[in-house]
């Protein structure tokens, strides 16, 4: 066999193996280039259901787009402060962020309109306002900020749990040390109070109760349980006195780049995970009162007309510097 055959049928027999080769690894090279990995934070721990709604969201969501999306969770601060990632779903350094108005409206300040104290009467009421009219504002005013709306939720009702003293009346609480989120409704609402706002993340409030450099706090059950302050909490009075709305939210910086289909797929799913992650806190939040009352917990109901007309002042407040455009339409939509 001369040379110039020999080169010939080593090209042929290359390229007849060289051609299943690619044809088998060629789909695999395609999945990798078209695969996008987006960072979920969300601030409660790996026990919190909103976490076990998370990890599914982002398995359906890996699934409907045969793997070209992967959402990674990190919980509970592993991505900095709740502050902190809010502003990063703004930056891009986030791409997914589920967290509560209260803290999300530090960097989006519409949102906290959804907090002011006794506003809604009953869940049905908070639904209608997030997925109606306000909610759609809400998330309109997002887009100048790089940010998309993706699903309203909620938390759980906030309550008021204190470790040396029962809270019966709204006069109970002046001059306690209370941790409050960081946000301006919150800081009024206080003051309303007479209370002494102390602004924590969560990771320090544990050592601070048993510190007594707070002398209380106000939580949804859940987030009692899931951050273990039931064991160093003495008193819950069931104020209910904010409906804790919570969004999920999207960075335009990466959702932008995603293919349109997987978009799509990524919208629809949370929309699912608002309306799931609502059915499973009515269910979780019995079980954690019941874990708060096996802890020793004393519970005690309220009368809200005193709090509710304690707070009256914090509505002119934000009439003032919302809009009374705005908040009239909030009052209407609540009251249905």
């Amino acid at each position: 066999m001369n040379h110039t055959r020999r080169a010939f049928v080593k090209t042929t027999l290359l390229a007849g193996i060289g051609a299943p080769a690619l044809g088998l690894f060629a789909p695999n090279i395609a999945r990798g280039q078209g695969a996008v990995t987006l960072k979920f934070a969300h601030p409660d721990s790996n026990l919190h259901p909103n976490h076990k709604m998370a990890e599914a969201f982002a398995g359906r969501v890996g699934e409907r787009t045969n793997g070209a999306v992967k959402i990674d969770i990190f919980a509970g601060g592993q991505l900095g402060s709740s502050v902190s990632i809010a502003t990063g779903v703004a930056t891009g350094t986030v791409d997914l962020v589920y967290h509560t108005a209260g803290f999300l409206s530090s960097i989006f300040p519409m949102m906290q309109v959804l907090d002011l104290p006794f506003l809604f009467r009953d869940a049905r009421s908070g639904e209608r306002v997030t997925d109606g009219e306000i909610g759609q504002m809400i998330f309109a005013s997002l887009a100048p900020k790089n940010v998309y709306g993706l699903a309203w939720s909620t938390n759980g009702w906030r309550v008021v749990e204190t470790t040396r003293k029962v809270v019966r009346a709204p006069d109970d609480l002046s001059g306690m040390k209370f941790r409050i989120q960081q946000s301006p409704v919150f800081v009024a609402m206080a003051k309303a109070f007479n209370a002494q706002p102390v602004s924590l993340d969560v990771s320090e409030m544990y050592l601070a109760l048993t510190q007594n450099t707070i002398d209380g706090y106000e939580f949804p059950l859940l987030s009692v349980v899931a951050t273990k302050l039931h064991e160093v909490t003495k008193f819950v009075s069931e104020t209910n006195h904010t409906y804790n709305a919570m969004a999920l939210l999207g960075s335009k910086f990466k959702l932008d780049k995603l293919d349109p289909t997987h978009l799509k797929v990524l919208r629809e799913e949370a929309l699912r995970f608002g309306n799931d992650t609502r059915k499973s806190i009515v269910e979780a939040s019995a079980a954690a009162k019941k874990t708060c009352q096996d802890a020793g917990i004393q519970f005690n109901p309220v009368d809200y007309a005193p709090f509710r007309q304690k707070v009256e002042p914090v509505f002119a407040q934000f009439r003032t510097s919302m809009g009374e455009q705005l908040i009239d339409k909030l009052l209407k939509a609540a009251e249905g």
